[in-house]
């Protein structure tokens, strides 16, 4: 399964930033293009909600084979054609794909877990994620952007994740459940409301990071597949060390330090936006932070609640996770209209 995520992810990744200045090069204004990507994180949402269903009554495997399949369909519908209300579509359905994806993946990993080995388990999920992440960005540097090879590419690898999930001799964790135990919104929020708002806060910030980090890159003629894998490679790099002071430490302290350490590299970047090597270094720092915030949430919220819930949790988590991401790049947009492209180091701060 991890083979599987790590293939999609290659493929999903790259794709994301690619889009951006593709759409640059088509002169689509920043609010049409934070519309397109908020349109990404729109089907997330929907994903969040139905994907459960569909794992509970055809089971994991089957599950990650049609969402993946959907997937490279909406890549490649994107190549096909250059109209706005198209790529909108396209993208929802990518959402909805993703979404549902990664879902199976971290259900499948967090059942198996204990409150003992949590994060750490779920940090090597997330260091599996942000190494293929940064490391698949490096695509754009091969792949000629104004030709249709980025989206071939991307439907390549997506298509070939079906494979090592489907050849594995391994069972999967089928559930037998058609219908699962399900607590209220309130009562799921009630258990750990900080992580509620870290997931939130998480999509807000990592939607915009995803959308317009290239995009200030392209800007300050910076490499868009350098300063992406730095970004990435910052979130890798940290996903252990802080994954296992949050088995150590209580899970909320360990949080509400993180966040706040994302602060100082965001007012450096902004004070400092001509130093091209300072902020690389800052921007390891921030993507470092920033994407360990997820992670840290949804083990607490685990912690507190019974494992028979977990599947269900993992999707209202993703849920609330894509409301913060709809917004994200839609505000961020507005930041950037006004203040170039450092203005995305003003939101996020």
């Amino acid at each position: 399964p991890l083979f599987s995520i790590l293939l999609l992810v290659c493929s999903s990744a790259p794709f994301m930033t690619f889009l951006s200045i593709r759409l640059e090069m088509l002169h689509f204004s920043k609010p049409l293009i934070g519309f397109i990507h908020s349109a990404f994180y729109a089907g997330f949402l929907v994903g969040s909600i139905y994907v459960e269903k569909l794992i509970r009554q055809i089971g994991y495997i089957r599950s990650f084979a049609v969402f993946a399949a959907f997937y490279t369909s909406s890549v490649l519908i994107q190549g096909s054609f250059e109209f706005f209300s198209v790529w909108v579509a396209a993208r929802f359905l990518s959402g909805v794909c993703v979404s549902a994806l990664y879902i199976i993946i971290e259900s499948w990993l967090l059942e198996k877990s204990t409150p003992q080995n949590r994060g750490k388990i779920l940090a090597l999920y997330m260091i599996t994620l942000y190494l293929s992440q940064a490391s698949s960005q490096f695509l754009l540097s091969i792949l000629p952007l104004a030709s249709l090879l980025p989206f071939l590419c991307a439907s390549i690898l997506s298509s070939c994740s079906i494979i090592p999930v489907c050849l594995t001799k391994l069972p999967s964790m089928e559930l037998t459940n058609k219908h699962s135990p399900k607590k209220s919104v309130y009562e799921v929020y009630k258990s750990a409301p900080f992580a509620f708002w870290g997931c939130f806060m998480s999509g807000l910030m990592l939607s915009a990071i995803y959308s317009f980090l290239g995009n200030f890159a392209y800007d300050k003629n910076i490499s868009v597949a350098l300063i992406m894998s730095i970004a990435i490679g910052g979130g890798f790099a940290l996903q252990w060390p802080i994954g296992l002071l949050s088995d150590i430490f209580d899970r909320r302290k360990v949080l509400l330090g993180n966040t706040l350490a994302i602060l100082l590299p965001s007012v450096l970047i902004l004070l400092f936006s001509s130093h091209t090597s300072l902020v690389l270094l800052l921007i390891f720092f921030l993507g470092g932070f920033c994407f360990v915030i997820y992670p840290l949430s949804i083990t607490q919220v685990c912690d507190r609640i019974d494992s028979i819930y977990i599947t269900y949790v993992v999707g209202l988590l993703s849920l609330v996770y894509s409301c913060g991401a709809i917004s994200g790049p839609l505000i961020a947009a507005l930041f950037m209209e006004k203040m170039t492209a450092i203005g995305l180091f003003a939101y996020i701060i």
